[in-house]
């Protein structure tokens, strides 16, 4: 009977986190049937059987990460649906482990819950190749970071710097911010262990970056269209089906696994030459990627669809419009309001008590979007680049927004009225 009399005390202890689970999966399932794309971490199966077959793989277009954490699953021959299920409840699991440990137990439950009110998120974590891989190893390192586990900490941050190359800026953020707070060595071994990455990276692909696709990034992000491309249409799309961002079109050679380096920085110094050409230019479309970024009410792009700039740039084509995704898009700007609102609750008290934020435990939770914001500023603000962070933020903003709001209706003493 012990065994049994174990599962039910844990079942009634972990109540709200079973139906948590089994309502997020639930979700899963239903996008699973109306999302038409393929899984994204179908993407991967190429360059885990060049880790499985011990070769390096040639291109570091996107880093290594993915590949690595989808490799047990291409040597046992487990199709990508279970992989993603696998690393989703993984997230979910180190997501309802912070909330779990917040103090206060009615703030803790709204987290957990909350995590079920963003359909953007469902929707991405299938098609998407690595956010939901993100979402796995992101939670992880900042539940180990919270419980004050830091050489965990440290091991899973250098692995989530391979998996999404722009979470590099997240983990060297709290590395230094944390440093600056505490004064403790242990901060520097995030930086240490990637420095082993980045020579490998040097000697193998020519850069120190985990991937090599910054330098096409900020060629999109200051395109001197940009402006007419986003927030409205899928930039990628919209630049390469014309040929406007083909390596060969601009800079006359083709991208292939032994130039893929040289042509990434060819795109970055065209990238800078656009910005230096007209900086007006790039102030303008920086205010509005910091807004989309910060503050988004629509999901980014905007539209659903396909769309492309015709090959003379004076018109826009529409490819395709897909209409199954407005009640999605209207629930999603529904989730937003409430979540804009409780997060500039969150950052004002922030302002007014800096002491309370930078002491408070769950700070590191809200970080990841500021952190990123720099390079969103020279490349472009997708909602699935911060989809994770958004998420992750959730348990921050209601502790803040809960103290806010203790500290507004907290009665004064006589000296204080």
């Amino acid at each position: 009977m012990r065994p049994l009399k174990y599962i039910v005390d844990h079942a009634r202890r972990y109540w709200l986190e079973t139906v948590t689970f089994a309502v997020a999966n639930a979700f899963l399932v239903g996008v699973l049937g109306v999302n038409s794309h393929h899984v994204g971490l179908e993407a991967w199966a190429m360059k885990a059987a060049e880790l499985a077959a011990f070769t390096l793989p040639p291109s570091n277009f996107y880093p290594i990460g993915p590949a690595l954490l989808y490799l047990p699953f291409q040597m046992l021959g487990i199709k990508a649906v279970w992989a993603l299920f696998f690393y989703f409840n993984i997230g979910l699991f180190f997501y309802a482990r912070i909330c779990r440990g917040i103090d206060n137990r009615l703030v803790g439950r709204m987290a957990l819950l909350a995590v079920l009110l963003n359909p953007y998120f469902y929707w991405i974590v299938k098609s998407s190749q690595d956010v939901v891989l993100q979402f796995a190893v992101l939670t992880a390192a900042l539940s180990f970071l919270i419980e004050g586990r830091l050489v965990v900490y440290s091991l899973v941050a250098l692995l989530g710097s391979v998996v999404r190359s722009t979470d590099i800026f997240v983990f060297a953020g709290l590395a230094f911010l944390m440093y600056l707070r505490e004064r403790r060595a242990i901060w520097a071994l995030f930086p240490a262990l990637y420095i082993v990455v980045a020579v490998f990276n040097f000697a193998q692909y020519g850069s120190v970056s985990p991937s090599l696709n910054g330098g096409y990034n900020i060629f999109l992000g200051q395109h001197p269209l940009y402006a007419v491309a986003h927030p409205h249409y899928d930039i990628d799309y919209f630049f390469e089906h014309e040929g406007h961002s083909d390596p060969r079109v601009l800079f006359g050679i083709p991208r292939t696994t032994e130039n893929e380096g040289q042509v990434d920085v060819r795109y970055r110094d065209l990238g800078f030459s656009f910005l230096r050409e007209n900086p007006q230019r790039f102030l303008y479309t920086s205010a509005i990627k910091l807004e989309n970024w910060l503050f988004n009410f629509e999901k980014v792009p905007n539209l659903s669809g396909k769309f492309y700039l015709t090959k003379d740039q004076r018109g826009i084509v529409v490819e395709s419009v897909r209409s199954n995704m407005l009640a999605a898009d209207a629930a999603y700007i529904a989730y937003k309001i409430i979540y804009n609102l409780l997060f500039a609750v969150a950052l004002f008290l922030a302002a007014l008590a800096p002491r309370y934020a930078l002491g408070n435990r769950y700070l590191p939770l809200l970080l990841p979007m500021f952190f990123v914001a720099p390079v969103i500023l020279l490349t472009f603000p997708d909602t699935r680049f911060k989809i994770v962070y958004e998420m992750l933020a959730l348990p921050a903003i209601l502790v803040f927004a809960a103290e806010a709001g203790s500290r507004l209706t907290a009665p004064r003493t006589p000296a204080q009225v």
